[in-house]
């Protein structure tokens, strides 16, 4: 999973505002590997939905376990392909 050896590479806290990333640190931070700030979705006044940007603030014990052990989480959705975000 591209997004997780990113973060757990990177200087933290680690941004993105990508979409279908944003929704791959939910699931990281779900899984209790990171912890994060996941702003919410909110409605513009042009009534566009807006998602401003991540920040993984740490890996932690759990998720540097899983690196670790060179293992992540093959069971989360977006591992299956069962996950998509809304606007794919």
């Amino acid at each position: 999973m591209e997004i997780w050896l990113r973060i757990a590479n990177a200087q933290l806290p680690f941004t993105t505002a990508s979409p279908s990333q944003i929704d791959k640190v939910r699931l990281l931070e779900a899984a209790g590997y990171v912890k994060a700030f996941i702003p919410p979705v909110h409605i513009d006044p042009d009534d566009c939905t807006r998602q401003d940007p991540t920040k993984v603030f740490e890996v932690t014990a759990r998720g540097r376990q899983a690196l670790n052990q060179g293992s992540i989480a093959h069971d989360l959705p977006f591992e299956r392909g069962e996950f998509h975000h809304a606007g794919s």
